[in-house]
């Protein structure tokens, strides 16, 4: 293969977590979501796509994420982590470690007790996978903020293949490798000074300089950043991007039309029967929109005809004077198609016709299916307290215990409700010998609900709950009703 017409190709995995225990989207967000999608991959086109193209595998979790499954970095400042990501995933089947990158967003309002720690962060996942996190709050159409930290935080998990690839990312002079994205603006003098002119008609070279680090005036955000990221990738030979496919990814073709579904296969888990998902289209020739395109996609149940739709632009936004850079700016319209997805759907299938090419896709859909049961125990196994009349069971002395048998099916997730009446401490054990302390409260007449940490249900075929009377409580407490929870995914 020609080296001028092949390039670096990464699948990256895109979980959008769309219900935390603050905020839940709705369609028109995820909506939102997939055009900024469509916008980054858009930039990454004009400033990378000789070098580096990536598919985006887009996976919709609508199971909510509690308190517990979001790390907690301090009290009421919570930032999901690879750990939380990885967990969340694994425990429906899902391996996020067998893609090139993993950018996880999450759905998420600031409250007066939780806050988010980071806008968005990156680091290794399990597995040295190149992996990157970011609080998604809602927005507008024309807000910049979700691609600003996007954009951000992918450079970081780029800086990552290449270090893992054994090439140079550096924080200072000279840039003889992958510029660190927290140290651009400690760069600017050197952009200049190779490239007079770099940021104009945006700002002239003097006021671009203010905003070096120490300089007169703070970063402005996302006018300077996306230029200076552009640069970072301007300034790399494609020999280093193509040397990444040596342990991520692979090397492709770059082909002249460019027709590309958004997204190249779709999950989704969710407990609903059905569910609506959002599929873009972008198609480029050289670089440009290619408009009156039909796209006709199929599932079993739909035919849909693809409508165009645009992206807002920032007319702030200026790109650096290059010809790879320009490529595609007048052109931001896509195309974008509405199914309704079930168990049932296995794939969507797209023809695309043009003025003179035609292509066909297949888009692979997996739907996991949250099943959610009810167990209640029987009979105590173990009882240091007194049964009263209707079966319900009273501590009354300090320290008292009843001890109860639940059987664990393979569970993902699964919830303690108790109910009943006073302070009491719940303990769990998976062989009955060695119970370890989960929660302590009071009930009052309604339902509290304890979360089984998954570290400790992954492993349980069957749970032991030890309900005890705090030795320094001398009032009794009765027990009205315990029941396990758990959801399957299917």
């Amino acid at each position: 293969m020609d080296a001028e017409k092949k390039r670096l190709k990464l699948d990256v995995m895109i979980p959008l977590f769309t219900h935390t225990f603050t905020e839940k989207f709705d369609e028109e967000q995820e909506y939102l979501v997939a055009e900024k999608l469509v916008e980054y991959r858009d930039w990454l086109a004009m400033v990378a796509g000789e070098k580096m193209c990536e598919d985006y595998h887009f996976v919709l979790m609508d199971t909510p994420l509690a308190r517990q499954d979001i790390w907690e970095i301090e009290k009421h400042r919570f930032w999901m982590s690879a750990h939380d990501t990885w967990q969340q995933l694994q425990k429906t089947g899902l391996n996020p470690s067998s893609y090139d990158l993993v950018w996880s967003m999450w759905a998420w309002k600031n409250i007066d007790d939780a806050k988010q720690m980071y806008g968005g962060g990156a680091l290794l996942g399990p597995d040295t996978t190149p992996f990157m996190s970011f609080s998604v709050s809602r927005f507008q159409k024309r807000d910049p903020g979700i691609t600003m930290v996007l954009e951000h935080e992918a450079q970081h998990t780029y800086e990552m293949l290449f270090f893992h690839t054994g090439q140079k990312v550096v924080t200072e002079l000279p840039l003889d490798g992958f510029p660190h994205a927290d140290f651009l603006d400690t760069f600017l003098e050197e952009m200049l000074r190779r490239e007079p002119g770099l940021f104009e008609p945006f700002m002239s070279d003097e006021e671009a300089l203010q905003h070096r680090r120490g300089g007169a005036k703070g970063w402005p955000g996302f006018t300077l950043q996306r230029a200076v990221n552009a640069w970072t990738h301007s300034i790399q030979p494609k020999e280093r991007y193509l040397k990444i496919a040596e342990r991520f990814g692979q090397i492709v073709s770059i082909p002249e039309v460019e027709v590309e579904p958004v997204f190249a296969s779709f999950t989704v888990v969710t407990d609903r029967p059905e569910r609506r998902v959002v599929l873009p289209v972008r198609i480029r020739f050289r670089g440009e929109h290619v408009p009156g395109v039909r796209i006709t996609g199929r599932t079993t149940q739909q035919v849909v005809v693809f409508e165009e739709d645009s992206y807002y632009r920032h007319e702030k936004i200026r790109m650096p004077k290059k010809e790879c850079w320009s490529v595609g700016w007048e052109g931001n319209g896509y195309y974008v198609g509405s199914f309704t997805v079930s168990k049932e759907t296995k794939s969507i299938d797209l023809q695309v016709e043009g003025p003179d090419f035609a292509y066909s896709f297949t888009i692979p859909v997996t739907y996991i299916s949250a099943v959610t049961e009810e167990n209640s125990p029987g009979e105590p196994i173990s009882l240091d307290g007194q049964p009263i009349d209707d079966g319900q069971v009273e501590l009354v002395s300090p320290g008292g215990s009843v001890v109860y048998r639940l059987p664990v099916k393979d569970y993902g997730d699964a919830t303690l409700k108790l109910a009943g009446q006073g302070q009491v401490q719940l303990k769990l054990s998976i062989t009955g010998r060695y119970f370890v302390p989960v929660w302590k409260g009071e009930v009052n007449g309604e339902v509290a609900a304890v979360k089984i940490p998954y570290e400790v249900l992954k492993q349980a075929r069957e749970l032991y709950v030890r309900l005890q009377l705090p030795k320094e409580q001398e009032k009794p407490f009765t027990l009205g009703r315990l029941s396990l929870v758990g959801t399957r995914y299917v």
